[in-house]
């Protein structure tokens, strides 16, 4: 759920509610009046987001090349979920976005 894009559905009903991420919700204001004025065949979002937890501090072996990199001291493009998550929000969007992240120092 998005508050001022689709908070209009929930019901009584509704007992758990997610909030979305913080990238969704950053997406789907944007999103939303571009679809309504224009429409949006296919679009791609990049997002800027400090390093996490789950990535490595150090240079290591990683199947993965970027992911091998020290997350301090690197800029490593990773894939992202919002961009899929905005057709939960906007199901006039499902499969029409796709992204990527840019894990950052901070």
């Amino acid at each position: 759920m998005v508050y001022g894009i689709n908070h209009t559905t929930l019901t009584d009903a509704d007992v758990i509610v997610s909030n979305a991420s913080c990238t969704t919700n950053c997406l789907a204001p944007i999103a939303k009046p571009l679809y309504d004025s224009v429409g949006i065949e296919q679009g791609l979002m990049t997002t800027i987001h400090a390093y996490t937890n789950d990535q490595n501090l150090s240079d290591v072996y990683h199947n993965d090349p970027y992911r091998a990199r020290a997350a301090a001291h690197s800029m490593i493009p990773t894939k992202t979920g919002p961009a899929a998550a905005i057709g939960l929000v906007m199901p006039e969007l499902k499969g029409q976005l796709d992204g990527l992240a840019v894990r950052v120092p901070h």
